[in-house]
């Protein structure tokens, strides 16, 4: 059984209940028009091909984003939709992204590079905010994420604090958060408003964890595609 939650662009939520002994919600995001294929990490709608983003971590419920995919054809198999949205949500995939998609930045210990990447238009309320999204498709094998939050950010030009809102969680699995400091910036180059357009722009900013502990983030660059 399936209910609706509020449509966001072309997309829906779903719950999607599981009898195996109790109830197991999992929540999808997915087209719900036509024909859906599904082989990992691909689906196909209505012939357009699409790739499986990545689990996104929202109001404490994870969710799935799709966006159009670059890859050529794949073997699709095909299975009842509810199955396949249950199946994709707890399958792992590659860290290859369909272009060179990625969000990068230095730290005082090396260079970062999460090679699955997006830009999601999301308002709260009244209030436009663009969430730039980096990290692993296989988060069993690596672990790190990074979020960026701009507010009112969805033009190709500089964005300062306090409408920059930054959470890394790093390789052990600690998280860090913005500060207050004037120079933690954003700056887009590009924003394509299209699905699956390319967004490119630059950042830097400094963090810091629960113990007071503050961490640089350096030369941070992010390409990816455009989500809503």
């Amino acid at each position: 059984m399936a209910h609706a939650y509020p449509k966001i662009g072309r997309r829906y939520f779903y719950n999607l209940f599981h009898s195996a002994g109790q109830n197991d919600r999992k929540t999808c995001i997915y087209t719900p028009i036509g024909q859906i294929t599904v082989n990992r990490q691909y689906f196909l709608v209505n012939g357009q091909q699409y790739r499986l983003f990545a689990d996104l971590l929202q109001n404490g419920v994870k969710k799935l984003v799709m966006i159009k995919s670059a890859f050529g054809k794949v073997f699709l198999v095909y299975a009842p939709l509810l199955c396949i949205l249950f199946w994709a949500c707890t399958k792992n995939g590659s860290d290859t992204p369909g272009k060179s998609w990625s969000v990068s930045f230095t730290t005082g210990t090396g260079n970062i590079v999460f090679p699955q990447a997006a830009v999601i238009a999301q308002p709260i309320g009244n209030v436009h905010t663009t969430l730039i999204s980096g990290g692993y498709a296989d988060t069993s094998r690596k672990q790190g994420s990074i979020s960026i939050r701009v507010i009112g950010g969805d033009t190709t030009t500089r964005y300062t604090q306090p409408n920059v809102l930054v959470t890394y969680t790093d390789s052990t699995g600690a998280t860090w958060t913005s500060t207050t400091d004037t120079t933690n910036a954003v700056t887009f180059y590009q924003f394509g408003k299209t699905p699956g357009a390319q967004v490119h722009g630059s950042f830097n900013c400094i963090v810091s964890n629960k113990q007071g502990a503050t961490l640089i983030l350096n030369n941070g660059n992010f390409t990816a595609p455009y989500t809503y």
